[in-house]
């Protein structure tokens, strides 16, 4: 499959788009909660979409830049 629709085992998964940082374990425990990334599911077996986990990672960044009006509030006020 091309265009990010490529499925993935969860073994893969956690290797290659995880790279180690999150365990098999830990994709089975997300899905048992309802978290993680989409997964397909055909019987017993389970399947990701390389999109879907790609678009995962990306709802999980967070930015430490500081918006530049903020930066004005948060600026020590001035003595006089």
């Amino acid at each position: 499959m091309q265009d990010g629709h490529e499925l993935l085992n969860e073994r893969q998964v956690a290797a290659e788009i995880f790279e180690g940082l999150v365990s098999v374990r830990t994709l089975q425990l997300w899905r048992q909660a309802r978290r993680g990334p989409v997964y397909l599911k055909v019987g017993r077996n389970v399947a990701y979409r390389r999109a879907d986990v790609l678009d995962y990672l990306a709802r999980c960044s967070i930015t430490t830049e500081v918006p530049p009006n903020l930066a004005d509030v948060l600026r020590p006020a001035e003595s006089k």
